[in-house]
């Protein structure tokens, strides 16, 4: 069963990336700035009563600029933990708009706000019962999401990010024992911007 739900986890990314590449329309992509796409790695601490459970988040973007000083990014990220025997991973599929108010879109430094909603999976691998048998759940739930961070470019459009957020997803059936994970999270990323 390890496996099959590593292929699931495989299947869910290889569908969202697909949607992320095509949901940057041409047209867009040449009228506005601060197009591209990146990936963030960083902790997510999760308040699982009565403790707090650290995990590494991974998380892969694209975005797309509305204007000089807004952007669209579209996310897919994945957090693992281990409650009670029980590995749980969470897979949100984020929305966010992103917000920088302080720079243009050539700056080399770009503080930004964001804030963004979206569809989670919750992807339950139930450990060896009493009969032997095991199993892979996967519910569907919501996901909010709010944070700040700092883009900083480098050259020909490489550039690194921090990023702090606050991140809520909830399910309508347990995974991992729980329904609800939310918690505060820091992430360093690796970008790149799409150049005319």
């Amino acid at each position: 069963k390890e496996r099959g739900l590593k292929h699931v986890v495989r299947d869910l990314t290889l569908i969202a990336l697909i949607t992320l590449v095509s949901a940057v329309p041409a047209s867009l992509q040449a009228q506005y700035p601060r197009r591209g796409g990146g990936v963030r790695v960083g902790l997510w601490n999760v308040d699982v009563d009565p403790w707090v459970t650290r995990s590494v988040h991974v998380e892969g973007y694209v975005q797309r600029g509305l204007d000089n000083d807004l952007a669209l990014e579209n996310s897919i990220g994945v957090w693992r933990a281990i409650v009670n025997q029980t590995k749980a991973y969470v897979v949100p599929l984020l929305t966010s708009l992103k917000y920088y108010p302080l720079s243009e879109p050539d700056d080399r430094f770009e503080p930004y706000v964001s804030g963004g909603l979206g569809v989670a999976f919750g992807i339950q691998d139930e450990p060896d019962n009493a009969i032997g048998g095991t199993g892979t759940t996967i519910v569907t739930g919501v996901a909010v999401r709010a944070g700040a961070g700092l883009e900083v470019q480098l050259f020909r459009g490489l550039g690194l990010a921090g990023h702090a957020k606050y991140q809520w997803a909830h399910f309508g059936d347990e995974v991992g024992t729980m329904e609800t994970f939310a918690g505060v999270g820091v992430e360093g990323a690796v970008i790149y911007r799409f150049r005319q």
